[in-house]
């Protein structure tokens, strides 16, 4: 059994969800070039490169927490890309988006509160 988490654990996790919504954020980016030009091969490699990281901060986090608490709260990358298509794409946030991250957050909340 796991220690319980402290602060700083969860704001580590939450950073390596935000860095792991990057790469989305970047497979995104690479639309706006050729297929194989070297815009796109470069924006590739650099999420190639962020998932492998993202790998090991990952086997880290599960030191930390217990696979299931840890695995909920990865659904907040959901909420990470979400802003980032606002916040870097200009998209839209509709009234379906918003309670769907409101729906996300409250389940999280829920899972979290659980195993505490």
């Amino acid at each position: 059994m796991k220690k319980t988490p402290r602060l700083r654990d969860y704001l580590f996790l939450h950073a390596i969800f935000l860095f792991y919504a990057l790469g989305t954020v970047l497979t995104k980016y690479s639309g706006n070039f050729e297929l194989w030009s070297w815009q796109f091969v470069l924006l590739y490699a650099v999420k190639i490169l962020i998932l492998a990281a993202y790998a090991f901060l990952w086997r880290e986090a599960l030191k930390r927490f217990e696979l299931t608490s840890a695995y909920i709260q990865k659904t907040v990358t959901v909420i990470w890309s979400l802003l980032a298509g606002v916040i870097l794409f200009e998209e839209v946030i509709t009234w379906q988006k918003l309670a769907g991250s409101v729906i996300i957050i409250g389940g999280l909340y829920l899972a979290v509160s659980e195993h505490e």
